[in-house]
């Protein structure tokens, strides 16, 4: 061994979306959280933001779930507070049928922030069952 530099890992192509929001060209989907926590229990937050540190340390540092898919805004939250990733986190809100008001909008929005260990989300879809 020459102790030789590790060839360079490609990064994944980013894509600016906004100004301040560039992401990665492949989203990584958090829905199977839901799916296994259905049949296993909750996941350890810790554990799997480790997992998902493997994605961001190959360059894929967009995540997608939403406030119904299980643990997975903990988890990502989890790995955004141990600080070794910059992350971008696109979250669903999914609020129960029924009338839209300021306080249910803060509560949703709240729950998500708290979980996602943020003051800001990057991208919020939101799916209301008024059409």
């Amino acid at each position: 061994m020459t102790g030789a530099p590790a060839p360079a890992v490609r990064q994944p192509e980013r894509i600016e979306l906004a100004p301040g929001l560039e992401v990665s060209r492949l989203v990584t989907g958090l829905w199977q959280v839901a799916d296994i926590e259905r049949k296993q229990g909750p996941l350890d937050p810790g554990v799997a933001a480790g997992h998902l540190a493997a994605y961001a340390q190959a360059g894929f540092t967009s995540f997608d779930m939403a406030d119904h898919y299980g643990s997975a805004e903990i988890i990502a939250g989890a790995l955004r507070a141990a600080g070794t990733h910059r992350i971008q986190t696109f979250t669903k809100w999914c609020p129960q049928p029924g009338e839209m008001t300021r306080a249910v909008v803060r509560e949703g929005i709240g729950r998500s922030l708290e979980r996602l260990r943020t003051s800001r989300i990057d991208l919020l879809q939101f799916h209301w069952w008024t059409f």
